[in-house]
């Protein structure tokens, strides 16, 4: 057996402490657990991550750069099919779903911290949206941005739901494909129709 490299030996503890903590939550997952399941010794996952404070953050930063990842085409104007693929992958990835819905659902320290970094990627891409004139301008961010994140998050926390309902996972490609074109047709041309806008019966 090839012995693992510094880096890659980091990424393995870090899927280790997301499948504990999605099991077992942060209180019930120990330093010591973690290297177990990983393989390594507890004094490496310390060299690495200088804590478990630190290493449920590298956990966290995980889920967010992912989405992060996803929301950099909409900011340089692009479409929204790089971030809706980047919820289904996250949804698909039974360890990155199992410790996003834990922390999200837990609450605490933990879901606070991934939520507020989630939601500061998501007011970050609404004010960049609007100053290149791809999104509408709004007088409140926090708001617009709550329901952006309520959008797309919550689809990925509803996954199982979701795949019900609709007869296949999130990541299979004709539901993602049918996902963002409900949803680009949802942010771009809204739900209701005005009461003076054609088409409204009752104008």
């Amino acid at each position: 057996m090839e012995p693992i490299s510094p880096s890659g030996s980091s990424h393995l503890i870090v899927d280790s402490a997301m499948k504990l903590i999605a099991a077992s939550g942060v209180e019930g997952t120990s330093v010591r657990a973690v290297a177990r399941d990983a393989g390594v010794s507890p004094a490496l996952v310390i060299h690495h991550f200088g804590s478990k404070k630190g290493l449920v953050e590298a956990c966290d930063h995980r889920v967010i750069d992912a989405v992060d990842s996803g929301m950099a085409e909409i900011v340089a104007g692009g479409a929204t099919e790089s971030l809706t693929a980047t919820l289904a992958e996250i949804a698909a990835d039974t360890e990155m779903l199992a410790y996003l819905l834990r922390s999200m659902t837990e609450g605490g320290v933990v879901g606070d911290h991934l939520f507020d970094g989630l939601y500061a990627t998501t007011v970050s891409a609404v004010e960049q949206m609007e100053a290149n004139g791809t999104g509408r301008p709004t007088e409140d961010l926090e708001m617009r941005s709550l329901l952006l994140l309520a959008l797309d998050v919550g689809m990925v926390l509803l996954s199982h739901h979701a795949s019900r309902v609709l007869g296949a996972p999130l990541e299979t490609p004709e539901i993602t494909k049918r996902w963002v074109k409900e949803e680009m047709e949802l942010l771009t041309h809204g739900v209701l129709i005005a009461p003076d806008e054609p088409g409204n019966e009752e104008a």
